[in-house]
């Protein structure tokens, strides 16, 4: 069932920084060339919000925030109905599918993270819910559980490490990555337990191999 909307008159929409996430970063030519068509044009594209939180046009709404002091950009914006924040989640991840163009890394996580949503939200009817992902997206159901297993190794990184992988700055497939995260991505916490009990030889080891593979515990 689709969700219902309607407009509203708001002047101002509330930002949930664990919608955010699921928004691909843009890359410089693409702001560019929104802010430019935001400034001559106004805004077309209504903003989308759920229960007053932004869950589609998040750069759009940026641009027209900065640019709030100098010139009006009008806007309209749309509330949809979702019974659930997961279900908002949802919506958004597949609306990232039907309007960008996204990085192999991005398809798989945002992909991984619909998997682990929708296995909590139980959406499936007598069918497995990667089975279900795979006819839509046109994969196996093997890839969708791998997509899920990086996702979880990626949710676990700072968000400009998280970034860097995601938009295809750091160079490293998607498997070295879910293996590599397995071993330095484990809880802060944890890792300072661990090198405190460390010996002086260990310690050395472990900050060598973590120095090499671009990683730190700063």
């Amino acid at each position: 069932m689709q969700p219902t909307e309607r407009f509203l008159d708001i002047p101002v929409v509330k930002i949930d920084p664990e919608f955010q996430s699921l928004i691909p970063l843009m890359v410089k030519e693409e702001k560019e060339a929104l802010e430019a068509s935001l400034l001559a044009e106004g805004c077309r594209d209504p903003l989308v919000v759920w229960d007053g939180y932004l869950i589609d046009g998040h750069m759009r709404w940026d641009i027209i925030s900065r640019h709030s002091a100098e010139r009006e950009i009008t806007y309209k914006v749309i509330e949809k109905d979702f019974e659930n924040k997961n279900q908002a989640k949802i919506w958004i991840i597949s609306n990232q599918f039907a309007r960008r163009n996204l990085t192999p890394k991005q398809t798989s996580y945002l992909r991984g993270i619909r998997h682990r949503l929708e296995k909590g939200e139980k959406v499936t009817l007598g069918e497995k819910t990667a089975e279900r992902l795979a006819k839509e997206y046109g994969v196996s159901p093997r890839t969708i559980e791998r997509d899920a297993k990086f996702a979880a190794k990626v949710e676990q990184l700072e968000t400009q490490e998280k970034d860097d992988i995601l938009t295809g700055k750091v160079k490293k497939t998607k498997g070295g990555i879910t293996g590599q995260l397995t071993h330095v991505s484990r809880p802060l916490e944890n890792l300072k337990r661990w090198y405190k009990r460390a010996s002086e030889s260990e310690r050395t080891e472990f900050i060598e191999w973590i120095n090499n593979r671009g990683y730190t515990l700063e």
